[in-house]
């Protein structure tokens, strides 16, 4: 479902269901030939809230319009007090602010939230030059409306595509509380690592957690690896440059996964968009949790012949593994059909698609992963 440009473009389904966006009345699309714009909630919908994901997004509307045109809800006359105010009370998006959570409370007030069973937390605007994610009105909110969201089963917060803001940019806040609140949740997306991403979490019912990050921070791995999530069954991490996170993670760092120990019932484990792969291979089938594993996905990252042939190497240590992913990689062409054919041989359907080629520098050749920005 997320491949390496998924954040390009905002999803059409989630938690198996179509998506249907909650209108700001301040952002509604104009009309624009051969643009196709999200679906808008209205009668049908509201009618029959459970058969649709909801997707909560605000846009910057009308902040630079001086006549406060485009303004349905007449709070352009509010925005230069509210603006003051918050600059008086040292918060430079106080307008921002207010208008979010306007919106928010509409949201839970119009929408049975009772029948919601997949949510999306989308671009929540600060109208300002840095174009930054307010995330923690959403936490608010959502944490006050938890009591009518017992059936979510699926939320996916941070849904900020590239065109809204650069995926390392993504300022996203602690989700613990989130988590914790809606007890009945049993997948967890979340896009963005930065330093405010909280995710030490504890979640009975927990089965599926994915991080997208173009520089996921060690602080947050560690956060992962020490939650307390007895039902997690699917893992996926996005790594991606330490010049986007404030250091490098390590296969050291991830040791509680990696020894079976933090998720004993894990099956899925996706390290994806990791920088300097081939490190970590000789880690990863020297491992307890590989031989449990149904699916190892290592996609999107800078896999070089010499980790393949460890890869090769350490094949036995996955003893049951179904699907093995390893698309975007830098493989020459003997290595790739080596290492297809012993896991093939062994039953595992491999995936050794996008081969790439190094990028030539004056000091010699360059790997990147597919996902550095």
């Amino acid at each position: 479902m997320f491949g390496p440009r998924s954040h390009l473009s905002r999803v059409a389904e989630f938690g198996g269901l179509p998506v249907v966006e909650f209108t700001d009345p301040l952002s509604v699309p104009d009309e624009e030939e051969g643009v196709v714009h999200p679906r808008q909630a209205g009668e049908a919908e509201l009618a029959d809230p459970g058969g649709f994901a909801w997707r909560l997004t605000v846009s910057e509307p009308w902040r630079d319009d001086p006549e406060g045109e485009g303004d349905p809800l007449g709070e352009a006359d509010e925005a230069e007090e509210a603006d003051e105010a918050g600059e008086e009370e040292g918060d430079e998006d106080g307008y921002a602010r207010e208008h979010i959570i306007r919106y928010l409370d509409r949201f839970t007030e119009q929408v049975p939230l009772e029948a919601l069973r997949a949510l999306i937390v989308g671009y929540l605007s600060e109208y300002d030059d840095s174009y930054g994610m307010l995330a923690e009105p959403a936490v608010e909110a959502l944490v006050g409306a938890a009591p009518r969201l017992a059936g979510l089963r699926s939320l996916f917060f941070g849904e900020v595509t590239s065109e809204e803001q650069e995926l390392s940019w993504i300022r996203l806040c602690d989700l613990a509380p989130l988590v914790a609140a809606l007890p009945g949740l049993s997948e967890l997306v979340v896009r963005g690592g930065s330093e405010e991403l909280g995710l030490r979490l504890e979640s009975r019912s927990l089965e599926r957690l994915t991080v997208h990050s173009a520089g996921l921070r060690p602080e947050v791995v560690e956060d992962v690896c020490a939650s307390e999530l007895p039902a997690l069954h699917r893992l996926e991490l996005w790594f991606g440059s330490e010049w986007h996170a404030g250091g490098r993670v390590t296969p050291e760092g991830l040791e509680p996964l990696l020894s079976g120990g933090a998720f004993p019932r894990l099956r899925h484990l996706g390290l994806r968009n990791v920088p300097g792969l081939d490190e970590w291979i000789p880690v990863l089938t020297g491992s307890p949790v590989v031989r449990d594993l149904d699916v190892l996905d290592l996609s999107l990252g800078d896999l070089s012949d010499e980790g393949a042939r460890a890869l090769v190497d350490g094949a036995s240590a996955f003893r049951r593994l179904r699907y093995l992913d390893l698309n975007h990689h830098y493989l020459s062409e003997e290595v790739e059909k080596q290492v297809a054919g012993v896991f093939r041989r062994r039953g595992t359907v491999v995936d050794v698609s996008a081969r790439r080629e190094p990028a030539q520098w004056k000091d010699g050749p360059h790997r990147y992963t597919a996902v550095t920005e």
